[in-house]
Parts: C-alpha cells; structure tokens; sequence
C-alpha cells in the first residue's frame, strides 16, 4: 500500500478542516458518506468529529496539529496490522518526500530525508544501514523482498542483500553514484563528493542558494560532503555546501562531472 498523507502541509487550512469538515466529506462535494469511518485508535465509538477535536485539544500550536494528525494514522495503520497478526513480517517503509530548508532545489537539505524501515522476521532491531539510498531503489527492494524478479530493468537497485555485508555496504557509501534533477538543473553524488550543475539564474536551486547563502555558481558546483574525513557532516553549523572546493582536487569525478556538463539535457 502507497500511503500518501498531506496533512503536514503548512500551505493547506489543517485547523479548517479538523474543525469545519468530518471524515463524511470527500472532494466531490456532491458525495458525502452515509457514515462516520470506524478507525482503531482514531474515529471510534464517539465518532469522528469527537476525534478530531481531540487533536485540538492535545495540540499546544496549530503547528502541531498536521503531526499529530499524521501520527495517529500511521499509528492506526499499524495497529490494524498488529491486530491482524502479520505486523512483523510486513515491510514498513517511512520517509518524507523532500527536504524543507531547500525544497524543490538541489542542496542536500532538499533532497536528503530520513528513511526508517520496520520489519522484525527479516531485518533486526537497531540495523542502520549508512549507504545512501534513492526513491528509485524502493521498488527494487520491495520486489527483491516479495521474490518478484521483473521482466525489465528497474533504474533503481535492491538493499536487501546489501545489508549486513560490509564489502557492499561499503561500496554504497563510498563509490556508488545517485543522480538528482530538478527544473533544468542537475546533481550527482558519489561518496563524500557531490556536483550541482544550476542551469540559469531563474532556477530554484540557485534562489535557494542565494536566500540561504550556499554556492551556487553557474559553472558548477563541487562539494566535499565529509569535510575531508570519511563520514557524512550532519552538523547544522558545518554545512558541507556554503563554499564549493576546487574539481582538480577529486580525480575520481572529474570524467563523471565532465560528462554531466557536456550532454545536452
């Protein structure tokens, strides 16, 4: 199941529709259901205008209200599988779709997002995992997972047998290449390294750059994402894409970056 909640958003009234609409309505204001929901956990026996005004009540802000939304229904989601008797040998996979410091742009704090998976019969408590992963490595992974091998060939690729085995998790984190796109601007990262080729001066990733005060020339963009070290800066205070370092001095990405720049796009 694709779950795909919007009530995070701060763009949309959330308080306007805890408070002025009933889980009855529905986009087409020609149909409303005939009754209230019955959700675990959430819309029960008091009914679903009862529960939504419990949000309100345990909100301290209104910004608070789209998360505790949202977490009552994944809350919901896997008590209905707990209840059911195949939580633990369901996969579980929760993320963000982008960043918000620099969304719709290609700095790391718009495409970076945490990624949790929850599934005890295969995978244990606690196993993190430190290669980066893509949106595009999803369907690969599930399908490796539910035994599917399929008739064509995925762009992204499975971490099933990556976890746990050091020499391939190895190559994940320090040598395999991600490739990243927004408007007419482009990405790649490879390891501890990244390359953001801006397009123009009207593209989004190069106003994010301005409005945050991160590189973003036109003639490329070079980053060394650990800092000269071998893990990742996570530091709020060091960010790794405020000044761009000189391409001469990674030679591994000199060909890959060369080729990024001179392919019509």
């Amino acid at each position: 199941m694709y779950f795909n909640p919007t009530v995070p958003h701060g763009s949309n009234d959330i308080k306007l529709a805890l408070t002025n609409f009933s889980c009855r309505d529905t986009a087409d204001d020609s149909y409303e259901w005939q009754n209230d929901p019955y959700i675990k956990g959430m819309s029960e026996d008091d009914g679903c205008l009862a529960y939504r005004q419990t949000i309100v009540d345990r909100a301290e802000d209104d910004d608070d209200l789209g998360k505790i939304w949202l977490d009552d229904s994944v809350g919901a989601l896997l008590t209905a599988l707990e209840d059911a008797g195949i939580l633990d040998n369901t996969i579980f996979l929760f993320q963000e779709d982008h960043g918000m410091d620099t969304k719709s742009a290609l700095y790391e704090n718009g495409i970076r997002i945490p990624q949790f998976i929850h599934y005890p019969d295969k995978i244990d408590p606690l196993t993190t995992f430190d290669g980066p992963v893509s949106t595009v490595d999803i369907a690969a992974t599930m399908l490796d997972y539910a035994g599917i091998t399929p008739s064509y060939e995925l762009d992204g690729q499975s971490w099933k047998d990556v976890i746990g085995n050091d020499e391939k998790e190895s190559y994940w984190k320090n040598e395999r290449c991600l490739f990243f796109e927004v408007e007419q601007d482009r990405a790649v990262r490879c390891g501890c390294y990244k390359y953001i080729d801006i397009f123009n001066s009207s593209s989004t990733t190069y106003q994010r750059g301005n409005q945050k005060g991160l590189a973003n020339n036109l003639d490329g963009n070079l980053f060394d994402l650990c800092d000269g070290t071998d893990e990742y800066i996570t530091e709020d205070n060091n960010n790794r894409e405020i000044v761009d370092i000189e391409l001469e001095d990674v030679v591994s990405l000199v060909e890959i970056c060369f080729f990024f720049q001179s392919h019509d796009r």
